[in-house]
């Protein structure tokens, strides 16, 4: 029995002579690579051209960092807790470089190739008819535009029109006994030669993207003319395949006819399904699959073919090579069209190859039933006559079927010659591209949208542009005529989906990604962002981004996007779950994935277990994102536990002008020096932040360091930045800011002060105008009868804002004995003592603490009161008693921090100079921004240096009034007079008018007296 395909050998070429074997035996190793090349481009397709960019997203919520109490009312730090969500951006359709260098290499070889087997062609009209597709290959590719060796003529054309045809002339007609190989070794070293020269010389950057896209015109039609070649090899297979199998018997033919009827019937419905006649989603053949099994079967059909151009070409070896050449320029061109998804290009040799194969297999079949009918009947041997019929010859196969693929052209309005003609445009849009030539790039791939309009490259290019330009109505246009002619890609339906959101249409912008996951069910992109748009816009549809983000992880090349934005989403949400158990499902430990568990455990109030110092980023200088949200979440986590590496750490990254996220991480350190006490340090960080930060941040900033303050007591310098967060909430609101500034103003201010706070809150949100109506009736000097009838906290408020009611013995006790909580009295009568023990308020002080109830206290109302009795205690001059009482007794952390400060008042007043100048020290260290420290210390050092010292705290501290007081004072008593009088005026803005007046009369007695004792000394 004779094998499959006629042949004793399969191997044909086995007896030939060893240079015709090689060079054979070559070429169907770069056809077997070429074929790998394609499948490897048709499944890659646009995952090869588009730039996944992964994006962060920083996602702040905000977390309590402390709470206290002050005044009776509630004051709350928040602070972000900083997620980092992932998100995908396709980015624009490259120029496949690497792919037409790759191209040129194989047109250079199948050319040269082919080339060579036309010159042994041994008739002159075949040579000529073959040569001028050379001629026109070479015209096409516009070597005039590369400007070769400077010239931008056609000289190059020219010197290579001669070389060809002169060379491949010779070969013809005088040395015809020049081997195949010595003539494809020739053509290859012209070819080389050439491209060498025009690649290496051109004035154009990117000269092969010129040479491989032109040339492709007549590559394509190279490629048209194999398909048609082969277009009938299958069904001739099948005819093989049946006289293998029943012999030369009628049951061959039946067989022949059965294999070919189902195939031919899917190649029809493949037909009818690109002209749009029917839409059924089924699974048809693949053309180009069937396309390489033709290629394959035609290297053994082919051989059997030639014995009818056996006067043209012979077989051996140059039939079999212009063959394979053939084959390879067609593959290579399906390759570059897949490579560079030209997707028209595609679709007219999806179209070719459907045409040829359904018309020409078609007229095969009644070509063979119309020859070979009667001889299979009488069971005569057929095989070997196949292409000597005897009834219709076998130029009837190629014309009839040749001529059917025109009528079909035509049923189909000539859509594949226009899809052509977009690919073509497609191809000189990349020139112009590659070239930045964006003006005409952009017209040519409109002309390919006039040819194709649904065809993706142009319309995908052409909204990218449009995106890069900023008209997003344009690129919005052209991503939706891909939509609506459902050829749109993953990358396009993220595109579309973008572009929807930043214009405001958040549904459409998750219906796109809907229709996307239905078109792309195993996207991994498309499901993640679906997932984020959810978790983005629509807060309540946890169980949809939990779905998605999980669906996403399936697909995705790295699960740990999504399984990061879950982390998000838990820690949003206060869903509990345990961190253990996520940290197993990751695959690859991350710095984002580190950032959110850290994230996720502070809002949860889990232990975090990141080790600092196994950090292999720890030392570096330059702060990448990711490692900026870490250490700002950790640093929140270590707020009082004096963790130096980690302030070290924080230290030399804020340095760094490069680092992300600077002014954050200034901020989480400003919070580590804070709540390990040093508070100037932290303040000064925050001063920092203010200068550098936007508008939006400025009030929040403003009103968080305030509070700061506030909490250590500091109230002078905490209303001066609850004023500017005030202020600024004219751009951007932050709602507790006017309320504590009109809070803290009130406590020590006249009505008339205050008269710019109400108006300045009147203007302001909800929040500020019930904040003034809480304070305006106090203002309005109510009777003592009806503020007693007022709530505790009303009465409480009027004590301590009240400008008058204070140094009113009688009317203060009225109020407190009208309390009817004692805790709110004893608390009421903390603030009154704080009050007027800054102001010397002797008596007045002793009034008050007399009317704090004998009762068990609230610990943190018991702590106040001690602070206020050991205060009491240095008034009235108690000062062994206050020395005694500071070693036992109970306070706040924020009044332990004055302890040095009341034990050098002490050993100040029992005469111990050294130990009080070592305590206001020390006092200065760890209370920094008190300004009675400086004050207290100034006086234990020599006139000069200590106005010097005096002057750079005033620089730290330019609203104290302590500080101005005494320069005024110190600046008086040297003759300074022009200093003096500076900080005297300051004063007047600093101090009530009562207060000013006081200190008014002491300036001027302590200035007299220095102008006496100059005088006298002048004398």
């Amino acid at each position: 029995m004779k094998d499959v395909f006629g042949q004793k050998r399969l191997a044909f070429w086995k007896n030939w002579n060893k240079q015709d074997k090689a060079l054979y035996l070559f070429s169907l190793i770069l056809l077997g690579v070429s074929i790998i090349l394609f499948m490897a481009s048709y499944h890659l397709g646009l995952d090869l051209l588009i730039d996944w960019k992964v994006l962060n997203e920083t996602k702040g919520i905000n977390t309590t960092l402390d709470e206290f109490q002050r005044n009776l009312n509630n004051y709350t730090l928040e602070v972000q807790t900083y997620f980092v969500n992932q998100y995908f951006e396709a980015g624009n359709l490259r120029i496949n470089t690497l792919g037409a260098k790759i191209y040129l290499l194989f047109i250079a070889f199948s050319a040269s190739l082919i080339i060579a087997a036309i010159s042994s062609m041994r008739k002159i009209l075949w040579f000529s008819l073959s040569m001028s597709l050379v001629v026109a290959w070479l015209a096409f590719m516009k070597f005039d535009t590369l400007g070769i060796l400077g010239y931008t003529n056609n000289a190059f054309l020219i010197v290579s029109l001669v070389l060809y045809i002169g060379v491949s002339f010779l070969f013809h007609a005088y040395k015809t006994e020049i081997s195949i190989l010595y003539r494809f070794l020739v053509f290859l070293g012209i070819t080389l030669g050439l491209g060498t020269v025009a690649l290496t010389t051109s004035t154009l950057s990117h000269p092969y993207i010129h040479l491989t896209n032109y040339g492709n015109i007549v590559n394509s039609i190279a490629s048209l003319i194999f398909i048609v070649m082969v277009g009938y090899d299958l069904v001739n297979g099948f005819f093989t395949l049946s006289l293998q199998g029943q012999g030369n018997s009628l049951k061959a033919l039946i067989s022949f006819g059965v294999l070919s009827l189902l195939y031919l019937s899917n190649l029809l419905l493949v037909f009818l399904n690109q002209i749009g006649y029917i839409s059924w989603d089924l699974n048809f053949f693949n053309p180009f699959y069937l396309f390489l099994g033709a290629t394959f079967l035609g290297i053994w059909a082919h051989r059997r073919r030639s014995t009818m151009i056996q006067e043209t070409i012979p077989f051996h070896s140059e039939g079999a090579l212009l063959y394979i050449g053939l084959a390879i320029n067609a593959i290579a061109t399906f390759t570059y069209a897949f490579a560079t998804t030209n997707n028209p290009m595609i679709s007219v040799f999806n179209d070719a190859v459907s045409y040829s194969f359904l018309c020409l297999g078609g007229v095969f079949v009644i070509y063979v039933v119309l020859n070979f009918f009667a001889p299979l009947q009488k069971g005569l041997d057929v095989y070997e006559y196949i292409y000597e019929p005897k009834i219709v010859g076998h130029f009837f196969v190629r014309v009839a079927g040749i001529g059917l693929v025109f009528t079909l052209l035509a049923k189909h309005s000539y859509e594949p010659v226009k899809q052509w003609m977009g690919a073509y445009y497609n191809y000189v849009a990349d020139i112009y591209t590659v070239n930045n030539e964006t003006n005409l790039a952009k017209y040519n791939y409109k002309l390919s949208n006039q040819y194709s309009p649904l065809n993706h490259k142009a319309n995908y290019t052409l909204a990218s542009i449009a995106m890069k330009e900023d008209n997003l109505q344009e690129a919005q246009e052209y991503l939706n005529r891909l939509a609506l002619g459902k050829t749109i890609s993953e990358s396009g339906f993220i595109n579309l989906s973008n572009i929807y959101e930043k214009n405001g249409k958040v549904f459409k912008s998750i219906f796109t990604l809907q229709r996307g996951v239905k078109q792309y069910p195993e996207s991994g992109i498309i499901n993640h962002a679906l997932a984020y748009a959810f978790q983005k816009h629509y807060k309540n549809q946890i169980d949809s981004v939990y779905y998605y983000y999980n669906r996403a992880s399936k697909y995705l090349d790295d699960p740990n996007i999504a399984q990061s934005n879950l982390i998000t989403l838990y820690g949003e949400h206060q869903i509990p779950v345990s961190l253990d158990s996520l940290k197993k499902m990751q695959k690859v430990e991350t710095d984002l994935m580190t950032n959110n568990f850290l994230a996720l455990s502070s809002i949860q109030g889990q232990e975090n277990r990141f080790d600092l110092s196994k950090q292999t980023w720890k030392n570096d200088s330059i702060a990448t994102g990711e490692v900026s949200c870490i250490l700002y979440n950790y640093a929140f986590s270590r707020l009082g536990k004096g963790d130096s590496t980690l302030k070290n750490t924080l230290t030399r990254f804020v340095a760094h002008p490069e680092s992300a996220y600077s002014e954050n991480l200034k901020f989480a350190l400003a919070c580590l020096h804070y709540y390990d006490h040093e508070v100037d340090k932290s303040k000064k960080l925050l001063d920092d932040v203010l200068v550098s930060c936007t508008n939006e941040l400025y009030p929040y900033y403003s009103n968080f360091l305030g509070t700061l303050l506030y909490k250590k007591y500091l109230s002078e310098l905490a209303v001066d930045y609850f004023e500017k967060s005030t202020q600024a909430q004219r751009f951007f609101v932050i709602n507790s800011a006017p309320s504590h500034y009109a809070f803290a103003s009130a406590e020590n201010s006249e009505i008339q002060d205050l008269s710019f706070t109400f108006q300045l809150l009147s203007i302001m949100d909800t929040t500020s105008k019930s904040v003034v109506a809480q304070l305006k009736p106090i203002f309005e000097n109510p009777s003592l009868d009806s503020v007693a009838k007022w709530t505790d906290k009303q009465k409480f408020q009027y004590l301590i804002y009240h400008p008058n009611t204070k140094y009113d013995s009688i009317n203060t006790n009225k109020i407190l004995n009208s309390f009817e909580d004692a805790q709110a009295k004893a608390q009421t009568c903390t603030v009154l003592l704080d009050q007027l023990l800054d102001k010397n308020e002797k008596e007045l002080a002793e009034n008050v603490w007399a009317q704090i109830p004998q009762i068990e206290l609230y610990p943190r109302i018991l702590k106040e009161v001690n602070y206020q009795y050991l205060r009491l205690l240095a008034l009235q001059y108690k000062f062994n008693e206050l020395s005694d009482r500071l070693e036992n007794i109970k306070l706040s952390e924020e009044r332990k921090l004055n302890y040095y400060y009341l034990k050098g008042i002490a050993f100040e007043a029992l005469g111990d100079t050294t130990n009080a100048k070592i305590a206001f020290e020390a006092n200065l260290k760890i209370q920094p921004l008190l300004d009675l420290s400086y004050v207290k210390y100034a006086q234990y050092l020599e006139e000069v240096e200590a106005y010097n010292f005096l002057v750079k705290a005033s620089y730290r501290l330019p609203n104290s009034a302590h500080l101005h007081k005494s320069l005024a004072l110190y600046a008086v008593n040297m003759n300074m007079d022009a200093h003096a009088q500076f900080s005297y005026d300051r004063l007047e803005t600093l101090l009530s008018k009562k207060e000013f007046e006081k200190f008014s009369a002491i300036y001027e007695r302590s200035k007299a007296e220095a102008e006496k004792r100059f005088n006298e000394e002048w004398e």
